[in-house]
C-alpha cells in the first residue's frame, strides 16, 4: 500500500489534477488497471489498496467485469461455479495472486520512481498537508517558492503565510479538507507578491496543493484588457454600430453608437431581450436565416433590416460581419458592423421605384422611346419604337444611326433637332411616313440626357403617333375655314386667301377682282317658307356659282345670305363683268323646293386691284358700295365701283352724322303742309314735313338727312320723334278745340323692318287718347319692295283696320305693280309733283294724272295732287275732279303754332279763282 508523502501526492494527482493524470496515464496502465481489477477481488479479502472510485470515474474504468487481465494468463469466468470448481480455483487464484502482486510491485516501483521525477521537475508548486494544517510535502519548486531555504516539513501552513486567512485561497483550503472537495481558484496572494492559480485535492490525510504563478499571463491579460479598453473607445468614436461575438454568442461587445441607437446594452446579461428582438419582425426571419447560413459556410454575413430605434420606430440599418478563423477553419470571433442607412435605404426604394415606374411607363406607353448615346446611334428601344422601326426595316437596330432610321423625308429635320439637342435644349419636329397602305404622322422630340460640363451624355428620342391628330387638325382646320352648310369657304380662309392673291399680283404686276354677292329678298324666303327652305336656297346658290366660277379662283360665303368671289388673274373690266353676267345668267333658272318656285336673285358688286384700290379692306369696301348701289336701285343686277361712289358714301355718312346731333340736341322739328279740298275750298287735312334746325338756326328739309331714313336704328327713332310730336300736336289742337282734318305721317321702310311699327303709333295715339281717323300715314312704293316688305303688309292691315288711312305717295314714280292697290290697304293716291308741274304742257302727264284719277276713282280711292303751284294745274285737276290738292299754291308748311292761322284762312268761301285755265 502505498503511504509515502510523495505517493499520497501522487495519489492526489491522479484523482485531482487532470492535465498531469491524462500525461501519466500510459505510463501507469497496467498499475491502475491492476489495481482496479485487484481491488475488485479485495472488496472480499478486505486488502488496502490505493485507489478510489474518483479515480475510476475519471479514467471511465468500469469496477465490474474485466474481460482482460494486464498478464495474458489471468482471465475470470463470468458463469457461476460449482464446489470443485471453487476449490481448485482458490488455490490457483492464490498462486496468481502472489505472481500479480509481485509483478505489480515491480511496475509500481518504476512509476513511482517516474512519477517523483516528474514531480520535482515540473515548474507547478506542490506540497500536501495534513489535517492539522501541517506541510508533510514540498517538490523542488515549492521549496524555492515558498520554503526559501527553510524546512517547512511539519510547518503550519498559516505561519508561512501569514495572511492567507484574507485570502481567497483559505476558503479553497477549507472546503477541500473539511468538505472533502477539490477546487481551483486563481487570485493575487500579497505574501509572495503576485498572482497564482491553486488546485486542491483530498488524499487520506490531508490535501495535496498544485499552485504555479501565473503572474506573466496576468500581465498579458491586462495588456490584452488595456488594448481592448482602447480599442473600444476608440470604436465609441465610430458613427457606425460596432460589434463582436463570440460563435456563440456568449461573449459579444457593442460599441457606445449601438447602445446609443437602441438604447440596449446586450453585453449586460438580460434574457428579455436579444439581438433578434431588436429586428423587426418582418424582417427576422431573413435576418435570422443569413446568420445561420454566416455560421455553417464561414462566408462573410451581410443583411439589411430595420432595426429598432430607442424612440420605438424602426430604421433600416446594413448589417456586415467578418468570421475570425484559426489555423484550422474554424470561427473563432465574429467582428462586424451595422450602418444606419434609413435615409439611404428609403431614398434608394423611392429611386428603385421611380425607376420601376419609369420602366413601366417606356415599357407601356405607346409613344415610340429611343435612347441614344453621344454620337447618336440607338442603345435602346421600347416595344412601341420596335414595332414603329419594324414598318421601315426588320432588321437589328440597336447600334445603327437614330437619325438614319427616321425616313428619308424627315432627316435633314432630325439631323437639326439633334444639333439643337446637343446644344442642351429639346429638339423638335414632325415626321411623315407613308406607304402602299397607310400614312402615318409622328411628333418627335429629342432631349438630352445628364448634361455635364455642357456635354449631353446621351439623347432621349420619343416620337408620338399624331395621325389621329393631324387628321382631327385637318378636319378642324377645314372647319375653322370653310362654311359648314355649303362647303365653302369662310370669311377666315377669305380673307386669308385674298390678302396672299394681292401679294402675288403685286409682285408680278397683275389685277385681280373681288365680287360681293347680295341674295336679294332672302329672308322673306326664311320667314315664308322657314330656315329648311332658306338653307336649300343658300346650299343651290352654292352649288350654281361653283359651276359658273372657273377653277382657280375662289367662293366664300362671308355669312347669312352674302357671299364674296375672288376672281384671281382678270385682264380688265370686261373679264369681271363677264363673270358676273355668268353668274347671273346660271341664277336665272327657278328652284324647286316643296313644290313651290323660288327665285335664286342677286346683287352684285365688284371692284378691281390695283385699278380702284391696292388695299385689301379698301377693296372689299369698293366691293360693298358697289353692291349697296345695286341694292339701292332695286338689286338683280351688277355694277363695277367707281369713285363717286366713294362720294355718295362721304356724303350718306355726314347725313348720317348730322341726323344723329339732330336727335341727341332735340333739333328735329315737326311742320305741317295744308291739303285742300278742291270741291269746297277748306282744309282737308295736313301733311307732317319733318325738319331740323342747323347750327346757325335755319330750318333744314329732311333731304338734307335722306340717308338717314335707310338706317334701321335712326329710321325708328327719327319715327319715334316726329310721332311723338305729332300726335302732342294733334292732343294740343283738339283741346284748343281746333278741327284740323287728320295729319298725314311719312313712313320709310327702313321704320317698318323692326316690326313693331303698327303698334307703336296705336300705342301712342291711345295714350293721347286720339282717334286712330286723325292719322294717316303715307308710305312710297319703294316700301312695297325694300327689305322689311313682309312687315309693311302686316303693319298697314293693322293700322288700316284700327282706322288709320293709308296713302300711297309718289304714285306712278317707283316700280309698284297695281296689284298692290288690291294687296294693301290703300285708301289714298298721292300723284306725284313730277307729273302735275309740266301738266299744262306736257300731254304725256297730263293723261297720266287723268288715268290716275280715273283708276283712284274706280277702285274708291281717293286722289291727291302734289306740287300744285298755279292757277292752270289747279283748273286742269278739278275739270278732270281730282279732290283734294297740295302745294305752294295754298301754302307752304307752318309750325304747328301756326296752323290755327292757316286753318282760319281756309274756313271762308275760298281764295282762289277757277278763271284761270291751262
Amino acid at each position: 500500500m502505498p503511504s509515502s508523502p510523495l505517493a499520497k501526492a501522487v495519489a492526489g494527482l491522479l484523482i485531482g489534477h487532470q492535465g498531469v493524470t491524462y500525461a501519466m496515464s500510459d505510463i501507469t496502465r497496467d498499475y491502475v488497471i491492476w489495481t482496479n481489477r485487484v481491488s475488485r477481488q479485495q472488496e472480499r479479502l478486505h486488502l488496502p489498496i490505493l485507489c478510489d472510485k474518483a479515480f475510476q470515474n475519471r479514467r471511465g474504468i468500469e469496477m465490474t467485469e474485466f474481460k482482460e487481465f494486464p498478464t495474458p494468463h489471468l482471465a475470470e469466468r463470468v458463469n457461476p461455479l460449482n464446489e470443485g470448481e471453487k476449490r481448485a480455483l482458490e488455490n490457483a487464484t492464490d498462486y496468481n495472486l502472489r505472481l500479480a502482486l509481485e509483478r505489480s510491485e515491480a511496475v509500481a516501483a518504476s512509476a513511482a520512481a517516474q512519477l517523483r521525477t516528474f514531480m520535482e521537475t515540473t515548474t507547478d508548486c506542490v506540497y500536501t498537508l495534513d489535517r492539522n494544517w501541517c506541510f508533510t510535502y514540498l517538490n523542488r519548486r515549492a521549496s524555492e517558492e515558498i520554503a526559501q531555504g527553510r524546512d517547512l516539513i511539519g510547518a503550519h501552513i498559516r505561519s508561512v503565510f501569514g495572511e492567507l486567512e484574507d485570502s481567497p485561497f483559505w476558503e479553497q483550503f477549507n472546503a477541500a479538507m473539511n468538505e472533502q472537495t477539490s477546487q481551483t481558484v486563481e487570485g493575487y496572494f500579497p505574501p509572495l507578491g503576485g498572482w497564482f492559480e491553486v488546485h486542491t485535492a483530498v488524499i487520506d490525510d490531508g490535501i495535496v496543493a498544485f499552485f504555479r504563478n501565473i503572474e506573466s499571463r496576468k500581465a498579458a491579460e491586462r495588456e490584452r484588457a488595456e488594448d481592448a479598453r482602447r480599442l473600444h473607445a476608440t470604436l465609441d468614436t465610430i458613427p457606425q454600430m460596432v460589434w463582436s461575438m463570440s460563435p456563440d454568442g456568449t461573449d459579444a461587445y457593442y460599441n457606445r453608437r449601438w447602445r446609443d441607437f437602441t438604447g440596449v446594452d446586450l453585453t449586460i446579461s438580460d434574457a428579455d431581450v436579444t439581438r433578434l428582438d431588436l429586428v423587426h419582425p418582418d424582417d427576422r426571419a431573413l435576418a435570422d436565416e443569413r446568420w445561420n447560413a454566416s455560421m455553417t459556410n464561414g462566408e462573410p454575413y451581410e443583411c439589411s433590416y430595420r432595426l429598432r430605434h430607442k424612440s420605438g420606430t424602426y430604421r433600416w440599418v446594413l448589417s456586415r460581419a467578418q468570421p475570425q478563423k484559426s489555423d484550422d477553419e474554424a470561427i473563432v470571433r465574429w467582428f462586424g458592423t451595422s450602418t444606419d442607412v434609413h435615409e439611404a435605404f428609403l431614398a434608394k426604394q423611392a429611386l428603385e421605384t421611380s425607376e420601376a415606374r419609369n420602366r413601366s411607363i417606356i415599357t407601356s406607353t405607346p409613344d415610340c422611346v429611343s435612347f441614344l448615346d453621344q454620337e447618336g446611334r440607338i442603345e435602346y428601344l421600347n416595344e412601341a419604337a420596335e414595332r414603329a422601326f419594324g414598318m421601315l426595316t426588320s432588321e437589328p437596330m440597336i447600334g445603327r444611326s437614330w437619325i438614319d432610321e427616321v425616313g428619308p423625308g424627315a432627316r435633314e429635320d432630325a439631323r437639326r433637332a439633334f444639333d439643337v439637342a446637343r446644344s442642351g435644349t429639346v429638339g423638335h419636329f414632325t415626321a411623315c411616313h407613308s406607304d402602299e397602305s397607310v400614312t402615318v404622322w409622328w411628333d418627335i422630340i429629342i432631349a438630352p440626357i445628364a448634361v455635364r460640363s455642357g456635354v449631353p451624355s446621351g439623347f432621349v428620342a420619343t416620337a408620338r403617333d399624331i395621325t389621329h391628330q393631324k387628321i382631327a387638325e385637318e378636319r378642324a382646320n377645314w372647319t375653322a375655314n370653310h362654311d359648314a352648310l355649303t362647303g365653302l369657304a369662310n370669311r377666315t380662309l377669305f380673307n386669308s386667301v385674298l390678302e396672299q392673291q394681292l401679294e402675288d399680283a403685286s409682285a408680278c404686276d397683275c389685277a385681280a377682282a373681288v365680287l360681293m354677292l347680295d341674295l336679294d329678298d332672302f329672308k322673306r324666303t326664311n320667314d315664308a317658307l322657314g330656315h329648311d327652305a332658306g338653307d336649300a336656297l343658300l346650299c343651290v346658290l352654292a352649288e350654281r356659282l361653283r359651276d359658273s366660277v372657273t377653277d382657280g379662283n375662289l367662293i366664300a360665303r362671308l355669312g347669312g345670305d352674302e357671299f364674296a368671289i375672288i376672281l384671281k388673274t382678270i385682264e380688265g373690266q370686261e373679264d369681271v363683268e363677264r363673270a358676273a353676267q355668268s353668274i347671273l345668267a346660271a341664277l336665272k333658272k327657278p328652284f324647286v323646293y316643296d313644290g313651290k318656285l323660288l327665285d335664286l336673285k342677286v346683287s352684285i358688286g365688284a371692284s378691281i386691284f390695283p385699278q380702284h384700290t391696292d388695299c385689301r379692306s379698301e377693296l372689299l369696301k369698293s366691293a360693298d358700295l358697289a353692291l349697296y348701289e345695286v341694292k339701292s336701285a332695286g338689286g338683280g343686277a351688277y355694277r363695277l365701283f367707281s369713285p363717286e361712289m366713294r362720294a355718295n358714301l362721304k356724303a350718306r355718312l355726314n347725313m348720317l352724322s348730322t341726323a344723329r346731333s339732330a336727335l341727341d340736341e332735340n333739333l328735329i322739328a315737326s311742320f305741317y303742309q295744308p291739303k285742300i279740298n278742291l270741291r269746297n275750298r277748306r282744309v282737308n287735312g295736313f301733311e307732317a314735313l319733318l325738319r331740323w334746325r342747323d347750327p346757325s338756326g335755319k330750318m333744314r328739309k329732311p333731304e338734307t338727312i335722306d340717308a338717314a331714313f335707310e338706317d334701321l336704328t335712326l329710321a325708328a327713332e327719327i319715327s319715334d320723334c316726329m310721332l311723338d310730336r305729332v300726335v302732342a300736336d294733334m292732343r294740343q289742337w283738339t283741346d284748343d278745340g281746333f278741327n284740323f282734318g287728320h295729319v298725314a305721317l311719312n313712313a320709310a321702310a327702313a321704320e317698318f323692318r323692326r316690326g313693331d311699327y303698327a303698334e307703336r303709333i296705336l300705342e301712342r295715339l291711345h295714350k293721347a287718347q286720339l282717334v286712330p281717323s286723325l292719322l294717316q300715314v303715307e308710305i312710297t312704293e319703294k316700301v312695297f319692295l325694300g327689305r322689311g316688305a313682309e312687315f309693311v303688309k302686316t303693319a298697314l292691315h293693322t293700322l288700316a283696320a284700327a282706322g288709320v288711312q293709308i296713302a300711297l305717295d309718289d304714285f306712278g314714280t317707283g316700280y309698284a305693280s297695281l296689284s298692290h292697290l288690291k294687296q294693301f290697304p290703300v285708301h289714298v293716291i298721292k300723284i306725284d309733283r313730277s307729273f302735275v308741274r309740266d301738266l299744262c304742257i306736257d300731254e304725256e302727264d297730263a293723261a297720266i294724272v287723268r288715268a290716275v284719277i280715273r283708276l283712284a276713282s274706280s277702285l274708291d280711292i281717293a286722289v291727291v295732287a302734289e306740287g300744285i303751284e298755279t292757277e292752270g294745274q289747279l283748273s286742269f285737276l278739278m275739270k278732270n275732279r281730282c279732290q283734294i290738292g297740295q302745294g305752294f299754291l295754298f301754302g307752304q308748311a307752318v309750325s304747328p303754332k301756326e296752323l290755327p292761322a292757316v286753318l282760319t284762312r281756309w274756313s271762308g268761301s275760298g281764295a282762289i279763282s277757277n278763271n284761270q285755265r291751262c
